[in-house]
């Protein structure tokens, strides 16, 4: 009972489904890495900003043993986060202030994980390059930025 004029329409149709299913199906495994990614950066952010809160200049755990405080909490983020991201595109910035009021009201504060009873606001940045260039063509980046603002309250550690 096949008519003649019939005998392609199955594949044409799956052609035109296939293209739609199968983009739906990138886009959702570019979102789940992008937000695997996002998480990575969060639990590594955690670690690292309570860490640099105790003042210790070494962390455990690392190998080799980071040289000073600044590359033990980079090296941090990376350890957990399941070593998932990679330490060129990560980028740390600090800034240290007196109180909670002052790191409130913005501006005014010391570039580093600051000194003892302290209040330090850690930003984690996350360059990630997308995984599929459909995701680069809906966006017009070539990069999705992950960011992550963590705030401190600095333990009244000693100072050398």
């Amino acid at each position: 009972m096949n008519a003649r004029g019939t005998s392609g329409a199955v594949a044409i149709e799956f052609a035109l489904i296939g293209v739609a299913f199968m983009s739906l199906l990138l886009l959702a495994m570019e979102t789940g890495y992008q937000l695997l990614i996002d998480s990575a950066l969060g639990a590594g952010a955690r670690a690292a900003s309570r860490f640099g809160s105790t003042g210790t200049t070494v962390a455990a755990g690392i190998t080799p043993p980071p040289a000073d405080r600044n590359s033990s909490i980079q090296g941090l983020v990376i350890l957990n986060s399941g070593n998932l991201l990679l330490p060129g595109r990560l980028q740390i910035t600090e800034a240290s202030y007196g109180s909670f009021a002052a790191a409130a009201a913005g501006g005014g504060g010391t570039a580093g994980p600051g000194s003892a009873s302290q209040v330090v606001q850690y930003t984690f940045t996350y360059t990630q390059p997308y995984l599929t260039p459909m995701a680069a063509a809906i966006t017009g980046q070539q990069n999705k930025i992950h960011s992550v603002h963590v705030t401190v309250l600095n333990e009244p550690f000693p100072t050398n």
